[in-house]
């Protein structure tokens, strides 16, 4: 038996599918929902005069005491920062936000160092750098499109001015609550006249970049050496409609076999971040090149099975997870019937119910390296 020690935030349907799948196949999976501090749960190092260090954490559900000789694998899902009191004053919040984050950096860093780590908590910051992905593509051979980050109105002006066309892409999605209206970044095409004024323009960085003509996307999930790819048919969607993911549920997905050329530069791609599991976005242009645009090394996947049963992701992550050798894994489908749509049809619910009692919800998520 494996034991998985999950990172998550409430409502990660991710999460929830994997813990139930894990247990299906005789695993162990505990979920850790780092808003319920400090409050709902608590992490504790105990430094003993042995020089041994004995690390804890318990929640509503669960109390593991010596966890570095608990838990096996690390799936680094969706870590999220402790939720103080909204009653706590602004100046003690300042400075117990700044605690807490040296005190979960230092949990995150100093936890299970003999575990499997999917991915690598030293390759993280790395690996969720937009221009470092960009440089490594270039290493390895992936064509990219031309591409400005900047907050400089002038450097800005000008890139736009010397591309026919140009989008606009933040680091991160953004999300602005206003009651039951939620608004969120997307990739948008930007003109020289839909730019702010330049003392709006230098307030936030954001990525610039020419837009490509497109006859297709890719989705390229990789876990090991396992690799599905999956087309997403954008013929039919309005050329003002940049943004796939506006308008995904429309769309057809369909398999997809890479070029062999393009799958030995995503592994090259991924031994160069050192990690092992990640999820790339390609485009096709018009004269049918692969350019890289991306990598989400913790991406969404299982919204590919659930739109095309050919992606039998759940059961493939669930035997990757709990493999010997991640970096060289490559699936034997299992004999229980694991799959993504029965879990929604007959679980889901119940499990996101239950975790609305038990746990906070969120008010952020974090990267544990920021």
């Amino acid at each position: 038996m494996i034991t998985v020690f999950i990172p998550t935030l409430v409502a990660d349907i991710h999460a929830l599918a994997v813990k139930w799948a894990l247990e299906k196949k005789g695993h162990k999976a505990i979920l850790w929902y780092g808003n319920d501090l400090p409050d709902r749960a608590s992490i504790s190092i105990d430094c003993g005069l042995d020089n041994q260090s004995i690390i804890s954490v318990q929640n509503s559900e669960m109390e593991l005491s010596d966890i570095d000789n608990t838990v096996d694998v690390v799936w680094l899902r969706r870590p999220s920062r402790a939720q103080l009191p909204e009653d706590i004053h602004d100046s003690d919040a300042i400075v117990a936000q700044r605690e807490w984050k040296q005190f979960e950096n230092s949990f995150f860093w100093g936890a299970l160092p003999d575990a499997d780590w999917i991915n690598p908590i030293h390759s993280l910051y790395r690996a969720e750098s937009k221009p470092i992905q960009l440089q490594v593509a270039k290493k390895i051979g992936f064509k990219t499109p031309i591409t400005l980050f900047s907050n400089n109105p002038s450097k800005i002006r000008s890139f736009l001015s010397n591309l026919e066309k140009v989008v606009f892409k933040p680091f991160t999605q953004g999300l602005w609550i206003s009651g039951d209206e939620v608004s969120t970044s997307v990739t948008t095409v930007i003109t020289m006249e839909s730019l702010p004024e330049d003392d709006i323009l230098c307030l936030c960085p954001g990525i610039f970049q020419e837009l490509i003509d497109k006859k297709y996307e890719l989705r390229v999930t990789i876990m090991g050496h396992e690799i599905y790819a999956a087309k997403i048919v954008t013929e039919d969607l309005p050329k003002e409609q940049i943004d796939t993911r506006t308008a995904l549920n429309e769309l057809p997905i369909v398999r997809y076999e890479l070029p062999l050329e393009i799958k030995n530069k995503c592994l090259s791609f991924m031994k160069e971040l050192n990690i092992v599991f990640g999820c790339f976005d390609f485009v096709v242009d018009k004269n049918g090149d692969y350019i890289f645009l991306e990598v989400n090394q913790m991406g969404q996947f299982l919204w590919l099975e659930e739109r095309n049963k050919d992606f039998n992701l759940l059961d493939c992550f669930t035997n990757f997870i709990t493999s010997d050798n991640k970096r060289e894994f490559k699936n034997q489908e299992s004999e229980n019937n694991i799959n993504f749509r029965k879990f929604l049809d007959k679980h889901a619910k119940e499990l996101l119910e239950l975790e609305k009692v038990n746990h906070k919800s969120r008010v952020t998520s974090w990267h544990v390296l920021e």
